[in-house]
């Protein structure tokens, strides 16, 4: 049946072209004779070259079986051996949230020594009051200043939302967002705690790594949740992919390694401030509006006597005998 049709179109179409062939046939005849007899006097008259104005790379003209069986594991073995050994590899944001008590500082004071045992060379910053850091956090400007080379620079935040909460993401300083996105190729690490993953500006939630949920049993055994956030534009978790779990038990070099009473004294005079900073090519750095900032508080107070008097007065008029 198909057979059947195929042929008739074909029937069809040659009754078409038959009469075109005695036309299209003597006409590609005398076209293609017609270049090359131009072709051939073109390369008589001495002119038959075209000018090079680029380079051919031969090395990008191999096939795919070279290029996986000796491009490939020939160049693993040069970027494998040319890696110092100790050379700080980790980056990103790793965020580490539960509740009050489920051990974050803990998890991440552990964490931390570890890291500081695997490379002995990495400088240790924290706001907290880590025994053996290299130097104290206490303005945000330390997270983008210390630099270590090679080596790598750990910073550890604790209860970040006080200086990168959600509410003031639009407020979040450009200069920090600058090195944040580029923690990898500055060997830099940044270690956070927090409540909520949602507490946090979203700067900082759009480009954290890690997330390790923290959960603590019989007060000295801590469960670790890893996972990687996946966000969309606005910030948003989308899910939570899992990375795995691990495990450990307290001990006392974790217990005196920071002291809890300092980290409330440091947070309750620290904080995120507003970056409202400027830098002009002599690198003169402009103080924040005082006066805009008291102006504001005046109206806000000015604005709560009213409201509260208004209420007053609706009570009044109402006639409720308890006023």
């Amino acid at each position: 049946m198909i057979l059947t049709v195929l042929k008739t179109l074909w029937s069809c179409i040659w009754v078409l072209l038959k009469p075109c062939l005695f036309v299209l046939i003597p006409f590609s005849i005398v076209f293609g004779i017609a270049f090359y007899v131009a072709y051939l006097r073109k390369k008589k008259s001495g002119t038959a070259h075209r000018e090079v104005i680029a380079h051919f790379n031969p090395k990008n003209d191999v096939s795919i079986f070279t290029k996986l069986f000796v491009q490939l594991p020939r160049q693993f073995w040069d970027n494998f051996y040319n890696v110092k050994v100790g050379e700080f590899r980790k980056h990103g944001i790793v965020m580490y949230c539960g509740k009050q008590g489920m051990g974050k500082t803990l998890t991440m004071t552990h964490d931390i020594l570890q890291l500081k045992y695997q490379y002995p060379s990495l400088k240790v910053g924290t706001n907290y009051g880590l025994n053996g850091e290299d130097f104290v956090i206490d303005d945000w400007r330390k997270l983008v200043d210390v630099n270590n080379g090679k080596t790598g620079v750990l910073c550890a935040i604790d209860e970040c939302q006080n200086w990168f909460s959600s509410a003031m993401s639009k407020n979040f300083p450009p200069r920090m967002l600058a090195t944040v996105t580029q923690n990898r190729k500055n060997k830099r690490v940044i270690f956070m705690t927090s409540h909520f993953f949602t507490n946090v500006s979203k700067p900082i939630r759009l480009h954290c790594t890690e997330v390790r949920q923290c959960r603590t049993f019989l007060k000295c055994f801590t469960v670790v949740k890893r996972s990687e956030p996946i966000m969309n534009g606005d910030g948003d978790v989308i899910k939570m992919r899992k990375l795995g779990y691990y495990c450990f038990v307290h001990n006392k070099e974790l217990y005196e390694a920071y002291d809890t009473y300092k980290v409330i004294k440091n947070l309750s005079e620290a904080g995120f401030k507003n970056d409202t900073w400027a830098e002009d090519n002599d690198n003169t750095v402009l103080q924040p509006a005082k006066k805009r900032l008291k102006r504001q508080r005046k109206q806000d107070v000015e604005r709560d006597v009213m409201r509260s008097m208004d209420d007053c007065f609706n009570l009044m008029n109402s006639g409720i005998d308890d006023f």
